[in-house]
């Protein structure tokens, strides 16, 4: 290949791959935001806190600061969605194994059951994929796949673009 035809192929990649990204943000912020908004709400629960349920697994105790790591947020923020998921029984917070001034939380049986109720619906493929073959479907599972590594790869560099 030429160095002009590297150029245009490159350019054309470029194009598709923006095309790419504002598909799925226009994805993300219309039809899976409304998904999951309504989904979510069906338990009474906020986003933050119906994301730290997903989190915390049945039996295996988190750290608040862990749980906050995993949220991508402020620890400050961690407080207020466990004392709204504690006042519903949903978790509780207990000391951390080695460390009594940690707190971990831990997920009730009330909150077991909420979160694989929740999980459940969360995970159900909406209506829109039956359009897809399974061959297609398992093209765009590679391709997503891979482009979700590489986003936490380009998140651990040096110089995130966001």
């Amino acid at each position: 290949m030429v160095a002009s035809e590297r150029d245009v192929s490159t350019a054309v990649t470029t194009a598709q791959a923006r095309e790419i990204w504002e598909l799925l943000l226009e994805l993300s912020r219309t039809h899976l935001r409304e998904r999951l908004a309504v989904a979510i709400s069906a338990f009474d629960l906020s986003l933050p806190q119906a994301h730290a349920l997903q989190v915390l697994e049945p039996g295996r105790p988190l750290p608040m600061r862990d749980l906050a790591t995993r949220l991508r947020c402020d620890a400050s923020n961690i407080t207020g969605i466990v004392d709204r998921l504690e006042a519903r029984g949903l978790v509780e917070r207990r000391p951390a194994p080695g460390d009594r001034r940690v707190k971990a939380l831990a997920v009730t049986a009330k909150g077991a059951a909420l979160r694989a109720s929740l999980v459940e619906r969360l995970h159900r493929a909406p209506p829109a994929f039956s359009g897809l073959s399974v061959e297609e479907q398992g093209t765009l599972l590679d391709l997503l796949r891979r482009i979700a590594t590489a986003c936490e790869q380009d998140l651990e560099g040096p110089d995130p673009i966001l």
